[in-house]
């Protein structure tokens, strides 16, 4: 049988990850695009190990090693790279590697606002990965006023994986997850600094650290997570009225990630930031294969997944948050408002961490029942009746640890998985025929409950259009 062996080496470079484009700190010499990690990877050759003066340097977030190969009794060496990059600075387009590199793009840092360690505090790092390899990154603190400090190795937070401590792993497919450090400091004291992850001791260079998120306190406040809004996929004039009955139902904050969105969608995103309705927050996807765009529906699951951690992170201060799409609204059967109605409920189930809720489909396929009326969302009464499919939750995230489209993962003490019964509320999805479905055609009954907000939604929904011409 063929032995494969593989070596680490204390072959660390001194580079600077900026997206795609590698600086050094030593040499004055000016170069572009990946043609420094080459150049230093030409220098590597010789001796498998860094350049002179390199070695007795910090690493920065490119590490370079050597393996050694050894196979039918031949032995070579093999430079890998791996690489930290600090969004929105990720590679994006093939970067043309001349050497196996692997990437780790981080996103957003927050300090964990309802968990704590019993000395110092909690930073949560969400980013994508490329491989399932064991990594070993450290986590580093940049302080204003102080020099970089380097805390333990970044533990994986969440999901709950089988990550490979096999050097060996050639496996680059991006996936999703939560990195914790621990650091000891403040919540305050982070809240003004950065952070970033690091194979080794941590850089000096600010650029490829995260900006520390602090949660902000917003008692007895509703917010929203729309997750990505992914280009061809939004019709603008339900997507208005969509905004307009969240007001409406009372949620007072909606982050949404913008996944190249029309110019139309963006300026409906910008007249709701400046109502202070909503945060729109940049986002693309990087690794293999680039310039990828979201993912099938059946495999898209990492890509949603991190908008979705990231919301969690910086909505923590709020007392409830609801996870839905953007052609979907909790609607109650009997309570016009969002907040009174979770209070009720919430107080009703103890000390449950979130509460379900079935679905309604209103079919575009089925045509509308009220052509007549001026919106959509008055216009298609047709549903199916309540099913258990493609459901989602409202969460109070002081007992939520963590979350995926479809699944609330509670702290200890508390449950979470509660459905309200369908007289309660259900959600009502405004789409097309469902992929999955065996025929567009199940039963199907009428429901009205919209037609409750008529008066209200209608001079609403109308300004708002006109405001952004539509």
């Amino acid at each position: 049988m063929t032995l494969v062996t593989f070596k680490r080496l204390l072959a660390i470079v001194l580079v600077i990850c900026v997206g795609g484009l590698a600086l050094s700190v030593w040499n004055p010499a000016l170069f572009t695009g990946n043609s420094y990690i080459n150049y230093l990877i030409g220098e590597n050759k010789v001796t498998g190990s860094a350049p002179e003066g390199l070695q007795r340097a910090a690493a920065y977030n490119v590490t370079f090693f050597t393996a050694e190969k050894e196979a039918s009794n031949t032995t070579r060496n093999e430079t890998q790279v791996l690489c930290v990059e600090v969004f929105p600075s990720w590679t994006t387009s093939d970067p043309k590697d001349t050497v196996f590199t692997r990437r780790v793009y981080l996103y957003s840092a927050f300090v964990a606002l309802h968990r704590a360690p019993s000395t110092g505090s909690y930073v949560d790092i969400v980013a994508f990965q490329e491989g399932n390899q064991l990594l070993g990154l450290k986590c580093c603190a940049k302080i204003p006023g102080q020099a970089p400090s380097l805390g333990g190795e970044a533990a994986i937070d969440f999901p709950a994986m089988s990550l490979k401590d096999d050097p060996a792993s050639k496996d680059l497919s991006v996936f999703g997850l939560v990195f914790r450090c621990q650091f000891p400091l403040t919540a305050t004291q982070l809240g003004a600094g950065h952070v970033t992850l690091s194979p080794t001791s941590c850089p000096e260079d600010e650029r490829v650290y995260l900006p520390v998120g602090l949660p902000v306190k917003k008692p007895g406040e509703l917010a929203l997570c729309g997750k990505v809004a992914y280009g061809h996929e939004l019709d603008p004039r339900r997507l208005v009225e969509w905004f307009e009955m969240q007001r409406l139902l009372g949620v007072d904050k909606i982050i949404i990630y913008d996944l190249n969105n029309t110019e139309t969608v963006r300026k409906i995103f910008s007249h709701y930031r400046e109502t202070g309705l909503l945060d729109p927050l940049p986002y693309k996807l990087p690794g293999r294969n680039w310039g990828r765009v979201l993912a099938p529906l059946n495999i898209r699951n990492h890509d949603e997944s991190l908008p979705i951690w990231d919301c969690r992170l910086r909505l923590a201060g709020y007392d409830y948050v609801m996870g839905i799409d953007m052609d979907e609204v909790i609607l109650p059967r009997i309570a016009t408002r969002l907040k009174p109605f979770f209070n009720e409920q919430f107080q009703k189930h103890g000390q449950t961490a979130s509460l379900f809720f079935d679905v309604q489909f209103f079919v575009e396929e089925w045509g509308p029942v009220n052509s007549t009326a001026p919106l959509i969302f008055l216009q298609y009464l047709n549903s199916t009746s309540p099913r258990r499919e493609c459901y989602k939750y409202v969460y109070i995230p002081s007992r939520t640890h963590q979350l995926q489209t479809h699944q609330v993962y509670s702290y200890p003490g508390h449950s979470g998985m509660i459905f309200l019964d369908t007289n309660l509320a259900t959600i009502f999805h405004y789409r097309k025929c469902p992929q999955g479905w065996k025929s567009c055609n199940p039963p199907r009954i009428t429901d009205n409950n919209m037609l409750r907000f008529h008066d209200e939604f209608v001079p609403r929904a109308l300004a708002a259009l006109k405001s952004v011409g539509l």
